[in-house]
C-alpha cells in the first residue's frame, strides 16, 4: 500500500498565535480610512473605493477562515480593531498633528 500521508503548504507555515488576525486588521483599517476620508471630504471616489475595500476585507477574512488559518473570532476581532483605530486617528487634533508631520516631511524631501 502506498503511504498517502503528506503535508500541505498551508499547515507548514501556520502561525502559533492568530488573535486578532493581522490580515483583517490591516485590510479593514485601510478600507475604513478611505471610507472616513470620503465622508469627511464628501468625495464620492473615496466612498466607492472604501466600499470596495470593505468587501475585499470581508472576502479576505472569509478566505482565511475557509482555509483554516483563522477562526471566525480572529477575523471579527481584527475587523473591529481595524474599524476603531481609524476612528481615533481621524479625530481633529490627531489628524492635524499627522498632517503637519506629513507636510514637514514633504518639504524636506
Amino acid at each position: 500500500m502506498a503511504d498517502l500521508k503528506h503535508e500541505t503548504i498551508l499547515n507548514k507555515f501556520m502561525p502559533t498565535s492568530s488573535f486578532p488576525s493581522d490580515h483583517a486588521t490591516v485590510t479593514m483599517s485601510i478600507a475604513m480610512m478611505s471610507l472616513f476620508r470620503g465622508i469627511k471630504n464628501k468625495d464620492k471616489k473615496f466612498l466607492r473605493f472604501g466600499g470596495i475595500l470593505i468587501i475585499f476585507s470581508l472576502v479576505t477574512g472569509f478566505a482565511r477562515v475557509a482555509s483554516g488559518v483563522h477562526r471566525p473570532t480572529d477575523i471579527i476581532a481584527g475587523s473591529l480593531v481595524g474599524s476603531i483605530v481609524p476612528l481615533i486617528l481621524m479625530r481633529k487634533p490627531i489628524y492635524r498633528f499627522g498632517t503637519g508631520i506629513a507636510e514637514r516631511i514633504g518639504k524636506i524631501i
